[in-house]
């Protein structure tokens, strides 16, 4: 009896205490204390951090705490600021291992996915980047536009073109719907569309293939109509092909289009109009509208070889109309030794305004601010296509 009643009561006691560690188990307080162990090796390794023991931090982070549900989102942080620090090395080993976690769910292991593939990107590892974006895309719908616009990144560095264009068809319907007047628009994946297609017609043309190049030029027009870069390569393949006068047409098409090109186009122009009197006459149709200090120069020289004199007074007219640092270091180059008594203190003026003009850039996104003395379709600075132009001004065109 005593026996049977010993036994009663240590199974009662064992259920009794499997209840209470339980209960203990889900309870705030449990949490509270189980957050605080990994807050603690999360602490440590922001301490480390912020005294730059990069190296520290990592091997504390992956060797005592573990990726989990919880503590995801400060793991992925982390991570990410050593990428926008430079660190990308770093960055992968974390991420890499985030993906190797058995503890997460489905979208947290594509985010981890998708930015590992960040990493390899910023680190030029894009074969690497390409085959986790691809995964992403053909396993899920969910985060595709982000995984798709990396993968049209990774194209871009590559130069694969076709590949490019795969992609920012997909991402043409994601991209946001406006209108720009009475035209509907899609955003800058069509303005992309046309830039990849005019990469492969150039590739075209620089060998000679016409009709391939061709074909891409109106691929290009088909997703943005009054496309630059394309009325350009046009204007060069009539030229190429000596159709004089399809190429002047796309010369004055682009000068309506976008006037401040024409200035890189001064060797087209040439080509187009083999008359000095008509490339004149072409010129400064243009510069009723759109006064530049380049179209300027050019007017100038094909005046001065009929006339010096009215040339020069051309120049002064323009000048006067809008004075600019160009135009003044043209004007001065002119006077040099057209005036004995003044050459001296021209030539100490001109030095001065050329040295002033040596180191200023030319061109300017319009996108992001980036500066240079070259032109460029594609932004080296954001990316972004078509949006450098020439910087006008005093100090500019």
């Amino acid at each position: 009896m005593n026996f049977d009643y010993t036994l009663f009561v240590i199974v009662f006691l064992a259920l009794a205490v499997g209840w209470v560690l339980a209960r203990i188990r889900h309870s705030s307080t449990y949490r509270r204390l189980r957050r605080r162990a990994w807050r603690k090796s999360y602490m440590e390794g922001i301490h480390l951090l912020l005294n730059e023991e990069s190296d520290r931090v990592i091997e504390n982070l992956i060797q005592t705490w573990d990726v989990s549900n919880d503590n995801f989102d400060l793991h992925n942080a982390l991570a990410n600021m050593l990428r926008r620090k430079g660190e990308v090395d770093r960055a992968i080993r974390i991420h890499a291992n985030i993906v190797e976690s058995e503890n997460l769910n489905k979208e947290q292991l594509r985010t981890a996915t998708i930015e590992l593939a960040s990493d390899y990107i910023r680190s030029g590892l894009l074969d690497r980047a390409e085959r986790l974006l691809i995964n992403v895309v053909n396993s899920s719908k969910e985060m595709e536009e982000r995984a798709l616009v990396l993968l049209q990144q990774v194209y871009e560095l590559e130069r694969e073109w076709q590949k490019a264009i795969v992609i920012a068809e997909q991402l043409v319907p994601l991209s946001s719907v406006s209108f720009d007047g009475d035209v509907l628009t899609s955003g800058q994946q069509r303005i992309k569309i046309a830039n990849y297609f005019c990469e492969l017609a150039e590739a075209a043309l620089a060998e000679s293939n016409y009709q391939q190049g061709e074909k891409c030029l109106k691929e290009a027009l088909a997703y943005q109509y009054d496309s630059p870069r394309v009325l350009r390569a046009q204007a060069s393949l009539m030229i190429k092909k000596r159709e004089y006068t399809k190429a002047q047409q796309f010369l004055k098409q682009l000068s309506e289009v976008e006037p401040g090109l024409i200035v890189d186009c001064l060797d087209l122009v040439e080509a187009a109009f083999a008359d000095s009197q008509e490339q004149v006459k072409f010129l400064k149709g243009i510069l009723e509208n759109y006064p530049s200090s380049g179209i300027e120069g050019k007017v100038f020289y094909l005046m001065k070889k009929n006339s010096r004199t009215e040339a020069m007074q051309f120049l002064s007219d323009q000048i006067r109309r809008r004075p600019t640092l160009k135009g003044l270091d043209l004007l001065l180059t002119e006077q040099e030794g057209f005036n004995v008594n003044i050459e001296l203190k021209i030539r100490l003026f001109h030095e001065l305004v050329s040295e002033l003009l040596k180191n200023k850039p030319n061109y300017q996104c319009r996108s992001c601010g980036f500066s240079g003395m070259k032109m460029y379709w594609q932004c080296p600075g954001c990316h972004s296509w078509d949006s450098i132009r020439l910087i006008r001004g005093g100090e500019g065109d």
